[in-house]
């Protein structure tokens, strides 16, 4: 892990937006030994389970409710339209 920090201490996020933007967070999270990407939140669910398949601990969800009841989410990147 960069910078000394174990898995437990790496936040967990959520990433809310499946279109335009939120793959390639996603993907940055994942990369990233600081992080652990817990959520990935769409209206659109078909869309985010299609985003979410190459990362088996990603849940999918399409309420930001479900994903802020897990205790271990302590922060969420928002990807809002390009437009």
């Amino acid at each position: 892990m960069s910078g000394g920090t174990t898995a437990a201490e790496r936040p967990g996020i959520a990433v809310v937006g499946a279109g335009y933007w939120g793959p390639n967070l996603v993907r940055n999270f994942m990369a990233s030994p600081d992080w652990d990407l817990r959520w990935l939140v769409d209206l659109d669910t078909e869309r985010a389970e299609r985003v979410a398949a190459p990362y088996a601990s990603v849940r999918v969800t399409g309420t930001l409710d479900e994903a802020l009841a897990d205790p271990d989410v302590t922060a969420v990147a928002i990807a809002t339209p390009a437009r």
